[in-house]
């Protein structure tokens, strides 16, 4: 089962710590073009790259899920390139990716790329 590496935006592989946590915004105008976006993003046509916002405002499974559906049913033949921004607890993170892993690796093995950030 594949494991992802923790990054945080400046590109580093050291989990940002509790300060920066709460200081780093996302930019989710520099998405809105080139990816679809859940949740704050609009309907629109499927794009290559999925951005999926992990920041404690919706239920973490919901966002799962909906991110699972948008990669094997909505836009299936589109999107190669997943990107997760986390600003939740490390612990609840783990928790909830726990629970969605294997589906998520067995996606990367049908040559899905997902990226793990922590702000």
């Amino acid at each position: 089962m594949a494991r992802y590496k923790p990054r945080n935006p400046n590109g580093d592989s050291k989990i940002p710590n509790s300060s920066m946590y709460e200081e780093t915004e996302i930019d989710i105008d520099y998405y809105r073009k080139d990816w679809n976006i859940i949740p704050y993003g609009t309907p629109s046509e499927c794009k290559k790259k999925l951005l999926v916002i992990i920041d404690g405002k919706y239920e973490y499974d919901d966002l799962f899920k909906e991110a699972i559906t948008h990669l094997t049913k909505s836009c299936k033949d589109t999107t190669n390139l997943v990107h997760f921004h986390v600003k939740i607890n490390l612990d609840a993170w783990e928790k909830a990716w726990s629970r969605f892993e294997q589906k998520f690796s067995i996606l990367e093995d049908n040559d899905l790329e997902i990226k793990i950030f922590f702000y």
